[in-house]
């Protein structure tokens, strides 16, 4: 069990299943399934599904971009219309707080 403000880390070779077992804990592995997810001990939901994600091996990254344009384009092309642009932008760079990369913000991702 991952704890709240715990990391995790998950290596494996190729074809392991790594992403497949990431797809089923985001909700987004379709087909006839049986079990149960939960988040916390709550129920997955789609509110959850929305807090949740990873990237994936072939995520389109934007190599003449920072790291805070990357995120703040991210920001503005996914977070709900219910955001405002400037609420948009603050959270893209709460996220560069949060994952420590304050010292990487303006450096080109290519």
């Amino acid at each position: 069990m991952v704890k709240p403000g715990e990391m995790f880390v998950m290596l494996g070779p190729s074809g392991s299943g790594k992403t497949t077992l990431l797809t089923a804990l985001g909700g987004r592995l379709g087909g006839n399934l049986k079990g149960t997810i939960t988040y916390n001990g709550e129920p997955f939901s789609n509110k959850i599904k929305r807090r949740t994600g990873f990237v994936t091996q072939d995520d389109v990254l934007y190599a003449h971009l920072t790291v805070t344009e990357t995120l703040v384009y991210t920001a503005l092309l996914r977070l709900p219309n219910t955001f405002t642009k400037k609420e948009k932008i603050a959270q893209a760079e709460a996220v560069i707080q949060q994952l420590g990369l304050a010292r990487c913000k303006n450096s080109i991702i290519g």
